[in-house]
């Protein structure tokens, strides 16, 4: 998928993402905002953390 079919799925079907950042090896590979984001606004990511936490403790553990 490219980034514009990326940022159009994004902006149509989940309307509560604004800011996206991928990292690999430390460097930033890819980075995008919506509904007016921009990438030095601040958001506050409730219980999601959570389950990034335990994906990546899981990945550690396998």
């Amino acid at each position: 998928m490219n980034k514009e079919k990326l940022h159009s799925l994004i902006e149509k079907e989940q309307p509560n993402i604004c800011q996206m950042f991928i990292y690999q090896e430390g460097i930033e590979v890819y980075s995008d905002e919506w509904n007016n984001y921009k990438k030095s606004d601040c958001t506050h990511i409730m219980s999601a953390t959570k389950s990034i936490i335990a994906l990546l403790i899981g990945i550690a553990i396998d």
